[in-house]
């Protein structure tokens, strides 16, 4: 026997940590996620870059600036709200993200207003997966412009000092550092004015300012880049922008830093203006977002559960490895994709309205869903859906994490069928000497026997329903003294999940104290218990021959002569053999089982009697005996006289003789039966499994109340619904109202008599109607509540082959006008209709007793024997006049046309016979018309 696998308590309890990880870690970046998308400055986004940069994300900034909502902005492109994004600019643009990982320009955005708005853009490229994605953000500038325009306005009028006063009214209050810069004679830069945001920045003022240098004010490292990109713009001419790290004693602060020259009415540079805007907010922000997605990436990928994340029109914008290998998908084949739009099919329909439903009412939902079968069988999950929100309260999405379950579903499905099982399987118990079990421990400690063969009632005397809910009436029969040792051997197996042998004595009501031998193989169960399938039987005799056995070496040889009434008559066989296993002294049972006469066996010995294969357990057992003093029991096969292997269960005990020398005293048992019973059990397993796999019918079993507690059927097309739709509901919901009252009345009569046949039912199904006839049979041995197992055979077909026979029926009996006669071999007439019975005045009944012969004078046997060697010559159409004597005596003028024809190697004749009396009656009437 080998250990079966099953889930362990610790392997639950760190899934349901990591699912705890997972939900904390949901709440985290549903947190991020508001804060981004509630942030006013700056407008964030993400774009893809293999779709012409459609955006797939957008903030709430991003939303307000342009005046649209975020499902609007979700299906535009940059060139929709940017006309200077052209294709060969956007080309451009991502050249330089490929090369450089990020880019920065300036650009007009239209708005949906009709304003026009200057805005500074920033992009970064990343790959996430393997897919490449654009992230940026973008800024209202027209503050700035409004600024440069006034500095040029101020430069064109060439007024020093009123400029002066003017740049420090408009910068008074504005709220990034503003620095102005002359050059001195020697080629440096030296401030000449600052504003009150640069005076709070750097703690100084800006008399104090007035004067000093970049080396001056700032360390040299950042002195050096800040003169650097001040020599370059005087030298271009042109604004330039880049971003620098100050350190500061509360932290590295980040700055956008602007140097704008300005110029006299000839064109020369002769301040410069650096404007430093304070960025550190969005740069921890943008940390914060990749650090916490970064963090979720790395749990979600390496979860052994599926996740997923979707938007509020349940569109997928993230799934786990997991989830794509559980469904067979490629990574990003569904981003963007609803369920119902990834498939079509209608599989996840249900699931997609689940998701609805946590969107709209903001609490957390549990469902269970059956994927589709990609060839390796259906499987079930169990999917718990959690609204993320945003700082606000309001829900953005579903984080939807799941767990396969199909095991725990199998399972759930096995103990449905059981009991019909062990019904089937009752008339191989009720041969064998002992009896089957089935014992569970719940994980609460408690135990209960759901099924027992009717064995135990001889072994225990106890019925198996006394039993099935609690062990209580059991364990009253186990001895006082055994109690104990046997609870402990229960929980090492269940510990340690190895097949187990246990005995144990228990008080019989009227057989006293007997010894009772279990063998059971355990495994566990989906809530945490623990199932024993085992085996029990009685050994009172075989420990009865034990301990004359054990009952003192030394004594056993003084007193073997008083004891021989027992040893001769014992039901097991003992023997006593050396150590090289030659045979010295045997009872009578060992003698016939194998087959030997007493002076024949005495000239074997333990080997001569063994198959070879069984030899390494021979070896085996000596060891035990050596370390021991005892081996076994254990189970081999015996080669008899005959040559014929039998089952046997052997131990045995070291004993040392008056001699000084060691013998060995062993027990062997006859278990042929009970291999028989085994074997006769695993047959019946296999049968039940083949028959239930072979009917070609829809198999159901019902309650009494019409409830589906169990379905079987290969053609699912033919169910009123989905299998999971049906298990737990009556016929009432499934069925329409008339089918379920047939229904329930076949289950009513087979509750009354045992059995119920023939009811015939109609069902819609997705490709038409559908008829099935019910064969319904009551299940015993169920308990208190009974069950039908319902047999619903499709007679569609039939059905439809009865109809068309009985239009084809009504069509000859009621609208042909000639008599018709279907007539055998023998010339009987089979078949006749409405005007053959009419034109000859007799019945049906009297007509189908008759044959040719008796009805026309002119068609003798031997003209039917022409008529048939006719027939096997090929001929097998015919047209001729006779004569048809009527059940009054008349005598009837008739045109036969016969049609021959093979039906099941048998030929039959197919006559209309057309009454010419009738129209010779008409002809005249016919000929004074036309005179007329």
């Amino acid at each position: 026997m080998t250990e079966q696998a099953s889930p362990s308590f610790e392997r639950l309890s760190e899934l349901e940590a990591a699912l705890h990880r997972e939900q904390a870690l949901a709440r985290e970046n549903a947190m991020l996620r508001a804060m981004i998308d509630s942030s006013q400055n700056p407008a964030v986004f993400v774009a893809d870059p293999l779709d012409a940069g459609r955006f797939l994300y957008v903030n709430e900034a991003t939303c307000h600036h342009f005046g649209k909502s975020r499902e609007q902005l979700l299906t535009q492109h940059p060139y929709d709200c940017d006309p200077s994004v052209t294709p060969e600019r956007l080309a451009s643009i991502e050249r330089q993200l490929r090369e450089q990982g990020r880019v920065s320009f300036e650009s007009e955005h239209h708005l949906s207003s009709g304003r026009r708005v200057p805005v500074e853009v920033q992009m970064s490229a990343f790959q996430h997966e393997g897919r490449p994605y654009v992230a940026g953000y973008f800024r209202d500038i027209t503050e700035r412009r409004a600024f440069e325009s006034l500095a040029i306005e101020v430069e064109s009028a060439n007024a020093h000092h009123a400029e002066s006063e003017r740049y420090r009214q408009l910068f008074a209050n504005f709220e990034d550092c503003v620095l102005f810069l002359d050059a001195t004679d020697e080629g440096g830069f030296v401030i000449v004015s600052i504003n009150s945001a640069a005076e709070r920045s750097f703690g100084l003022k800006d008399a104090e300012a007035q004067g000093k240098s970049y080396y001056e004010l700032f360390p040299p490292s950042l002195a050096v880049r800040l003169a650097a990109h001040h020599h370059a713009c005087v030298q271009s001419g042109k604004s330039l922008r880049h971003e620098e790290v100050f350190s500061h004693p509360s932290g590295d602060r980040y700055f956008n830093v602007t140097f704008i020259p300005m110029k006299d009415d000839e064109e020369q540079i002769y301040r410069i203006a650096v404007i430093l805007r304070n960025i550190s907010e969005r740069k921890r922000t943008e940390a914060l977002l990749a650090q916490r997605e970064r963090a979720f990436r790395t749990l979600a990928e390496n979860a052994p559960d599926n996740i997923a994340r979707y938007d509020r029109e349940c569109r997928l914008f993230y799934s786990n490895p997991q989830l794509e290998a559980t469904l067979g998908v490629l990574h990003g084949e569904r981003f963007g994709k609803t369920p119902t739009e990834s498939y079509p099919d209608g599989h996840f329909d249900e699931y997609e309205t689940a998701l609805k439903q946590v969107i709209a009412t903001g609490e957390m939902l549990d469902v269970q869903i059956a994927l589709p079968d990609r060839g390796i069988g259906g499987c079930y999950h169990h999917v718990r859906m959690t609204p993320e929100r945003d700082e606000h309260g309001e829900v953005t999405g579903v984080l939807a994490l799941g767990r396969d379950v199909t095991e725990q579903k199998r399972y759930e499905y096995s103990l449905l069928d059981r009991v019909e099982q062990e019904r089937r399987l009752s008339q191989f118990f009720n041969v064998v000497p002992g009896f089957f079990y089935t014992l569970v421990q719940k994980p609460d400690g408690g135990f209960y026997v759901p099924f027992a063969s009717i064995g135990i009632r001889q072994m225990f005397g106890v019925e198996p329903e006394a039993v099935a809910h609690d062990i209580t009436p059991f364990i009253a029969l186990v001895h006082p003294d055994d109690i104990e040792s046997l609870f402990v051997q229960a929980e090492t197996s269940a510990r340690e999940l190895k097949f187990g042998y246990i005995e144990f004595r228990i008080t019989h009501p009227t057989k006293g104290v007997r010894w009772i031998a279990s063998r059971a193989q355990p495994q566990r169960t989906e809530d945490g218990g623990t199932r024993w399938d085992g085996f029990m039987h009685d050994i009172t005799e075989r420990k009865q021959a034990e301990t004359v056995l054990r009952e003192g070496e030394q004594a056993m040889i003084d007193l073997e002569e008083k004891l021989l009434d027992l040893y001769e008559l014992s039901p097991v066989g003992i023997v006593l053999t050396d150590m090289d296993g030659h045979f010295l002294r045997f009872n009578e049972a060992f003698r016939r089982l194998c087959g030997y006469s007493a002076e024949a066996l005495k000239a074997q010995d333990h080997w001569s009697l063994t198959p070879p294969e069984f030899e390494n357990r021979q070896v085996e057992q000596q060891e035990a005996l050596s370390q021991t003093g005892s081996y076994g029991p254990c189970e081999q096969e015996l080669l008899n006289q005959a040559g014929t292997r039998v089952a046997v269960q052997v131990s045995g005990t070291l004993i040392t003789g008056k001699d000084g020398q060691h013998y060995i005293w062993s027990i062997v048992e006859d278990i042929t039966a009970r291999k028989q019973a085994e074997t006769s059990l695993k047959q019946a397993h296999e049968f039940t499994e083949g028959v239930i796999n072979a009917i070609p019918d829809l198999l159901f079993e019902l309650d009494q109340e019409g409830r589906y507690l169990g379905i079987w059927t290969k053609k699912p097309e033919l169910l009123a619904a989905q299998r999971e739709a049906l298990l737990g509901n009556t016929v009432n919901d499934a069925l329409s109202p008339e089918a379920a009252r047939i229904v329930m009345s076949a289950l009513r009569e087979a509750a009354e008599t045992g059995l119920s046949f023939g009811k015939v039912i109609c069902i819609d199904l997705a490709h038409g109607v559908g008829w099935f006839e019910l064969s319904v049979s009551r299940k015993n041995g169920t308990g208190s509540a009974e069950r039908f197992l319902v047999l619903s055979r499709d007679i569609t077909s039939r059905k439809q082959m009865e109809a068309e026979l009985a239009l084809l029926g009504f069509a000859v009996n009621r609208v042909m006008g000639d008599a018709f006669f279907l007539i055998d071999e023998s010339a009987r007439f089979v078949q006749v209709n409405d005007q053959a019975c009419h034109s000859l005045g007799y019945s049906r009944e009297e007509l189908t007793c008759m044959t040719v012969f008796d009805i026309d004078p002119d068609f003798t046997s031997e003209r039917w024997g022409k008529f048939l060697s006719g027939v096997k010559a090929g001929v097998l159409q015919r047209r001729f006049k006779s004569r048809h004597r009527s059940k009054d005596g008349r005598l009837l003028p008739v045109e036969i046309a016969a049609q021959c024809f093979l039906h099941e190697g048998k030929v039959y004749d197919l006559a209309i016979a057309r009454d010419l009396g009738a129209c010779k009656r008409v002809c005249p009437r016919f000929e004074n018309v036309l005179k007329q």
